[in-house]
Parts: structure tokens; C-alpha cells; sequence
């Protein structure tokens, strides 16, 4: 169990960008956590493909050998897709949020300009943009329990999935400045 352990934390320094990607993609697991859940699914995986496709080579006669061969391949690939889930994800996000940026970021320039506070607009953006508004109801969230602007939107930056919505915050944050 502490082999394990240790060799789940040894494994997690190969993927140093992992914690970034499983925040923006808002998967809340650590790390650790989920390289383990992922080599257990790839493990059981493995074997169950291993398993059907040695039954049927048994019937046409093929040895086992190819199963040993075709385990460790298998394993590989099985790692590697479910290790890229965080990083689908993102792209699936940052499709949604960008279908909708320039819809949202209009609505909040019509806000500001009828004379409605940027807190208000953030507040009123984040209710009608369903995947804009989560970013915005985070900023707001973080502000309500007394983070200042600025900071809350510069860490709602750091883990936006999509540049277009990274670059509107960063003019909001510049224009509170």
C-alpha cells in the first residue's frame, strides 16, 4: 500500500500541469487521486480486452503469447486516452464558453453603458449566460465572501478554460485597476 502510494506520487511529477488542467476542466480530485483512478480503470480495462480478445484467438488456434504481448500495449494506450479526459473536457468547455462570449460580453457593454455597476452586470451576465456565468458567478461568489475584484478576477483567469473569456476578464480587470 506505501509502495503504491509512493509510486502514485512519483507518477503524478510526470504530469506537472495535471492539477491546472483538472481545475479548469472542474473535476474536483486531487491529482493523486485521480492517476489512481486511472490506472485502476486502465488495469481492469486491459485485462477485460485482454481476456476477450484471448478467447478468441484460442478458438483460431493463436497462443497465449500474443496475450502477453497485447496486455502491457493495451495498458499503454488505456493510460494514455484517460489520462487526456481532463483535457476533453476543456476543449468542451471552452466550445460552450466561446459559442457564447461575444453574446455575453455585448450584454455586459449594454449594462455598463445604461449605467449599471460592473458588479451588477457581472451579477445580471452571469444569470443569462449559463457557461459564461459560471465564471461570473465565481468572481461574484468570491467578492460576496470578500475577496476584492481585482484578485477574484484574476483568479477566475487562471483557470478559464477559453482565451476569448481569459481576454474580456483581463480588460474587466484592467479597467478596475
Amino acid at each position: 500500500r506505501i509502495l503504491a502510494s509512493m509510486f502514485i506520487q512519483k507518477l503524478t511529477r510526470f504530469f506537472p500541469a495535471l492539477p491546472l488542467k483538472l481545475k479548469q476542466a472542474d473535476l474536483t480530485v486531487l491529482p493523486e487521486d485521480f492517476i489512481k483512478k486511472v490506472l485502476v480503470s486502465a488495469l481492469y480495462l486491459s485485462i477485460g480486452i485482454t481476456f476477450c480478445i484471448g478467447v478468441v484467438l484460442s478458438k483460431m488456434g493463436v497462443g497465449i503469447g500474443v496475450n502477453l504481448v497485447l496486455f502491457p500495449i493495451l495498458f499503454f494506450v488505456m493510460f494514455s486516452y484517460m489520462m487526456r479526459v481532463p483535457e476533453l473536457k476543456i476543449v468542451k468547455k471552452q466550445k460552450e464558453v466561446d459559442r457564447e462570449i461575444i453574446f455575453a460580453g455585448r450584454f455586459m457593454i449594454i449594462e455598463l453603458e445604461s449605467g449599471v455597476s460592473l458588479y451588477s452586470a457581472m451579477k445580471n451576465t452571469s444569470k443569462n449566460y449559463p457557461a459564461v456565468g459560471k465564471y461570473f458567478r465565481d468572481i461574484i461568489d468570491k467578492v460576496d465572501m470578500g475577496t476584492n475584484l481585482i484578485n477574484a478576477v484574476n483568479e477566475t483567469i487562471e483557470f478559464a478554460p477559453s482565451e476569448s473569456l481569459r481576454r474580456i476578464l483581463w480588460q474587466v480587470a484592467n479597467s478596475v485597476d
